[in-house]
């Protein structure tokens, strides 16, 4: 597991230009496209390539996740924090709930949520 608490309560009061930092990966990642829907408020930008899913980078704070054979290119980016994942549907992360509640103070999280594992589609579904 990937203990994410201290990463989310870095990013958590800091703020970027999205749009910026999606550029900067699309930079990196070659061959990406954007899928996001901020007229609907969505809080995750989602980059695809080949329309399999390869990062997400959150709306307001400086935090994506990237799919593993990616993030070597990514973590040049010094505008986001980028952790790194195997996969984005298997649990691999895990953080404190006091973290969570801090980088995302207005979201619900379900009784369903495990914060002791949890995949980023997880995490991408309770905040999205």
């Amino acid at each position: 597991m990937n203990d994410i608490s201290i990463v989310l309560k870095r990013v958590a009061a800091k703020t970027h230009d999205v749009r910026s930092a999606v550029r900067a990966l699309r930079r990196l990642v070659r061959g990406t496209e954007t899928d996001w829907d901020e007229g609907a408020g969505e809080e995750w930008v989602r980059l695809l390539k080949n329309k399999e899913l390869v990062a997400v980078v959150h709306q307001k704070m400086p935090l994506a996740f990237i799919r593993a054979e990616s993030a070597s290119l990514a973590s040049t980016n010094t505008m986001l924090s980028v952790v790194s994942v195997p996969s984005f549907s298997r649990p691999v992360l895990n953080a404190s709930f006091e973290a969570l509640r801090k980088a995302f103070p207005n979201d619900v999280f379900s009784e369903e949520f495990d914060g002791h594992g949890f995949s980023v589609g997880d995490l991408y579904w309770e905040t999205v």
